[in-house]
């Protein structure tokens, strides 16, 4: 028994010692395994520098290739309705060929930087003579204002420059649309430029009496002696004007004319300083005189905000022999556009130029091709400018002016596009480039001064 059961012990301990086989495995999935590439070999400091250098350089040379521009597009031939009728004074001026010969250009910002009316006044006194600068404001009134031929400068601490952007309460503003306003004794604003003669323009408020210091200097600094004449027109329901000027011719030469405030007195307010002076240097005649008068962002119907009294005394004292009318950019961008009431502004605006002026002829511009910034708004503009330069035509005709479509000499609607290809519109298109304002000037005065046109010119 004993035996037995050592026997049955024996058994249990070998059954307990004995190794387990391992539990059979599943099968594993199936994996694709990514054979990493050999690396190779890093490359030295300098193989690495040259290998930058090159990949930078041709992407510095990738970025600034330039874009060859398009060719300039064909300006279309238009020509200036009713122009024989309308423009018969201002192309019998010219050909008289008695006394300078005065353009007058409103308008906006197209006019306002001096590019366009640039070309144009080049055009005109290189083939009938410069009779000089015209009239300016002594001071900067806006951020890029400027006139070709003329330096100006008024401390801005002293001077402030007010236009029909923002027009004060009492609408003294000049024909410019500006005006220059100066602080009580006011330290001298200059302007410098080749002229004989001068009048400067100051108007006051009514209980007011204008009042500034004026002197002259010749090229090399010298101060000259000026004898002036002063004429006041009063009883004004804007208030004053006063008239200085020089008594005497000048010398034909670059001269530095100083307006200061007076001792005392309230800060005058500049309204214009007109520079004239023949140059017998070119072209032939007594010489054309060729004012700019441009406001940033305006519309033709805030030409109405200068007082119609002060307008029209500012006017005779110009005595012009053509009023150019260049708006409707701005015009037609308005929230409140309505053709028909447009159309009865213009009329009623361009009646009362006729009226203050009457000897001058009057030539309205359409505004240049706007087609908007983005397709969404191309549409709108189409049809708002499809508007805008009927109204102005329409309006023309009305009064007896003369009408110069801008677009169409452009191409048409979208235009502007082309244009911008051939770098001759600006990235805004809405403004023309320095070319761009060129080309224009050249189909205005081809369409404005024809080579039979007036007679007996040279």
């Amino acid at each position: 028994m004993l035996l037995g059961v050592i026997l049955a012990f024996a058994t249990v301990v070998s059954a307990q010692s004995a190794p387990k086989k391992p539990a059979a495995k599943k099968p594993a999935a199936h994996r694709t395994t990514k054979k990493t590439p050999a690396k190779k070999p890093a490359a030295s400091a300098k193989n690495a520098k040259s290998t930058n250098t090159k990949t930078t350089a041709h992407r510095r040379s990738v970025r600034r290739t330039p874009v060859k521009p398009l060719p300039p597009p064909e300006p279309v031939a238009v020509e200036i309705a009713n122009r024989d009728d309308s423009l018969a004074p201002f192309y019998k001026a010219l050909a008289d060929k008695t006394a300078p010969v005065r353009i007058v250009h409103f308008g906006d910002s197209h006019v306002a930087a001096d590019i366009w009316t640039r070309y144009l006044r080049t055009a005109f006194q290189d083939r009938f003579g410069d009779a000089g600068p015209g009239l300016v404001l002594p001071g900067s009134v806006f951020r890029g204002y400027r006139r070709a031929g003329v330096a100006i400068h008024a401390p801005a601490r002293s001077w402030q420059g007010v236009t029909l952007r923002k027009p004060p309460s009492d609408g003294l503003l000049g024909l410019p649309g500006a005006a220059l306003v100066g602080h009580a004794e006011a330290p001298a604003a200059t302007a410098t430029a080749r002229f004989s003669s001068f009048e400067l323009e100051l108007a006051a408020r009514p209980g007011e009496t204008a009042c500034a210091e004026v002197n002259v200097e010749d090229d090399a600094g010298q101060k000259e002696n000026v004898e002036l004449e002063r004429e006041s027109l009063e009883a004004r329901q804007y208030g004053s004007l006063l008239l200085m000027r020089n008594r005497d011719p000048l010398p034909l030469a670059t001269h530095t004319i100083a307006v200061a405030g007076c001792d005392g007195a309230a800060g005058p307010t500049v309204v214009g300083l007109d520079l004239r002076g023949q140059d017998p240097r070119g072209g032939s005649g007594p010489g054309v005189i060729y004012d700019s008068f441009g406001i940033n962002g305006v519309t033709f119907a805030e030409l109405d905000d200068i007082p119609a009294q002060l307008r029209q005394d500012l006017l005779a004292r110009l005595n012009p022999t053509l009023i150019i009318v260049s708006y409707g950019t701005n015009d037609m961008g308005a929230r409140d556009f309505s053709k028909p009431a447009y159309q009865e502004r213009c009329i009623r605006l361009l009646k009362a130029l006729r009226e203050e002026a009457p000897g001058a002829a009057v030539l309205v511009t359409g505004p240049i091709d706007r087609p908007g910034r983005t397709t969404k708004t191309r549409d709108y503009f189409h049809e708002r400018s499809d508007m805008t330069i009927d109204a102005l035509a329409a309006a023309a005709r009305e009064t007896g002016c003369a009408f110069w479509d801008a677009r169409a000499a452009m191409g048409g609607f979208g235009a502007l596009l082309r244009w911008r290809k051939s770098s001759l519109a600006q990235t805004d298109l809405v403004h023309l480039t320095d070319s761009g304002y060129q080309m224009l000037a050249k189909m205005l005065a081809g369409a404005l001064m024809p080579a039979e046109v007036p007679a007996g010119t040279p």
